[in-house]
């Protein structure tokens, strides 16, 4: 039999086949273009199928052109071989428009180290869901510089920028584990929350979360809503609903349950929208292992909270039946500014601490607290009805309200309606009432300007004010800023008087310079 002669063009064409399957199969490495003419993935759904196909061998961005993804999936993403630490992968949105209808948006199931960044992700007409959905011990996600709107219209409790929940349809319910979470520097609009943080088993296997230099806004019940968080960091973040028409029964600017070492600073709460609702602006709640760590609110602000109902600047509660608790809470330097609307009707607590065994001390000192308006409910800028041990002292109380009882201090067994009652029961012996004079608190500018609170507040170790201005070690202002960097801002450098008219006043010319 005639053997058959393979020829040398057909040898190199399997080569070439060979080497090219090889190629397609190899782990990706480096940086590759989605979207657009002569990009190397045509949209983000095949990118992440070459990620699940081949997994990676080093950090790998991937870059995308400008323009808007229809979504009809979800975008789906969970563990990709050899992802870490070290071999990450970014998704540089470059202000790319993804656009859905379908919820969630984008899963992240089991996933890690992957970067979210500069994306513009809404849901289309009339949507109803979740943009990011990150489940199943998924860890070490950065969301970051991103543009998220899932709308303002809806009241479903199915429906957040960003969601950790077990239930798609319930983003207030869930036991995933989810560890290292980083979001900042984002717009998040909407939602019955923007961000839900859950885990119902233990806060160390949901832990180390970083929300930061968000604008959180137009939600329905919560801004931030975490369960059971360990290591959470919450800071510079600016949270608002001015533009939401309806709300929940009760309003939440953030919302923490079962958090340990919660550091919750800098941040802005304001402007919560017109209504009857009940609100509160932080809201602290069942710290877990008894004697375990310290909580600390510092330098926030909260103010405009514009419903007629019951409002609570910050509530802190650990129910004794549980036997939970920490050691101590600290919250210091926080300016809270109760400014009531027309027709409020509601009780008013600046601070409000409840259900709190006597085990847990409770600091709270340099606060600036004030209450203004008319009301009819009663009202009281600290209210104790628990056996903690409430240690207050070098704070700024403004009572300047008419209607109803109004109030310094209630300890649940008796009634302070001024400073000199409240120290007669031994708290707040180095407070001071006074009006701080707020600059512009429809603005939200809330520095004094009275100097009521300059140098009289106490070293507790927060050694820069809300605007990063350094603070005294030993004698600090009251409240979240240092208000003599505005009150000494401004210096005299000449002033000339120039008779114009010996009948009339003189013309003074002053020339002046910014001090500081």
């Amino acid at each position: 039999m005639k053997s058959k002669k393979i020829t040398p063009i057909f040898i190199v064409a399997l080569l070439l086949i060979s080497s090219s399957f090889k190629l397609l199969a190899q782990p990706l490495n480096g940086v590759y273009a989605v979207g657009g003419t002569g990009s190397d993935f045509s949209d983000i759904y095949s990118a992440c199928a070459a990620l699940s196909s081949r997994g990676v061998s080093g950090p790998v961005e991937f870059n995308f052109s400008s323009g808007v993804t229809n979504c009809a999936a979800t975008i789906a993403l969970g563990n990709i071989t050899g992802a870490s630490l070290t071999n990450t992968i970014t998704f540089s949105g470059n202000g790319h428009a993804i656009r859905s209808n379908v919820s969630p948006i984008i899963k992240i199931d089991g996933g890690g180290y992957l970067v979210f960044d500069g994306f513009d992700i809404a849901g289309a007409a009339n949507f109803v869901g979740i943009a990011f959905w990150i489940i199943n011990n998924s860890h070490d996600i950065a969301i970051n510089s991103c543009v998220i709107n899932v709308g303002i219209a809806s009241a479903s409790q199915g429906s957040a920028c960003i969601s950790t929940s077990q239930d798609p349809n319930a983003v207030n319910a869930g036991i995933h584990n989810i560890r290292h979470l980083k979001i900042t520097n984002n717009q998040l609009t909407g939602g019955w929350a923007c961000i839900t943080m859950l885990n119902l088993i233990t806060p160390d296997t949901n832990q180390s979360h970083t929300i930061s230099n968000n604008k959180i806004e137009d939600f329905y019940s919560c801004g931030i809503y975490a369960h059971s968080g360990n290591l959470m960091e919450v800071n510079n973040n600016d949270i608002s609903r001015p533009n939401r028409q309806n709300s929940h029964t009760v309003v939440y600017g953030a919302y923490f349950s079962g958090a340990r070492t919660l550091r919750f600073n800098n941040n802005n709460i304001h402007h919560t929208g017109v209504g009857a609702y009940n609100a509160v602006a932080i809201y602290h709640w069942l710290h877990d292992d008894a004697g375990y760590l310290t909580s600390e609110i510092t330098n926030n602000t909260i103010s405009n909270i514009n419903t007629t109902g019951s409002i609570y600047g910050f509530t802190f509660e650990q129910p004794v039946a549980y036997g939970l608790h920490i050691d101590s809470l600290k919250f210091y330097h926080n300016t809270i500014a109760l400014n009531l609307p027309v027709g409020s009707v509601g009780e008013i607590r600046a601070v409000n601490i409840s259900s709190v065994p006597a085990t847990t001390t409770a600091l709270i000192k340099n606060n600036i607290l004030s209450i203004s308006g008319n009301g009819s409910g009663n009202k009281y800028l600290v209210a104790k009805t628990s056996a903690v041990t409430l240690k207050s002292n070098y704070n700024l109380f403004d009572l300047a309200v008419t209607g109803g009882n109004n109030y310094i201090g209630f300890t649940g067994f008796s009634f302070h309606g001024n400073l000199s009652s409240w120290k007669n029961s031994t708290m707040d012996v180095n407070s001071i009432s006074a009006d701080p004079v707020f600059a512009n608190i429809d603005c939200v500018n809330l520095i004094p300007l009275s100097g009521a609170g300059m140098n009289a507040g106490a070293g507790v170790g927060v050694l820069a004010d809300k605007n990063g201005v350094v603070r005294s070690v030993s004698n600090p202002d009251i409240g979240a800023f240092e208000a003599d960097s505005v009150i000494n801002d401004l210096a005299l450098v000449s002033a000339v008087i120039k008779p114009s008219n010996a009948c009339y006043s003189d013309t003074v010319f002053f020339t002046v310079k910014n001090a500081k």
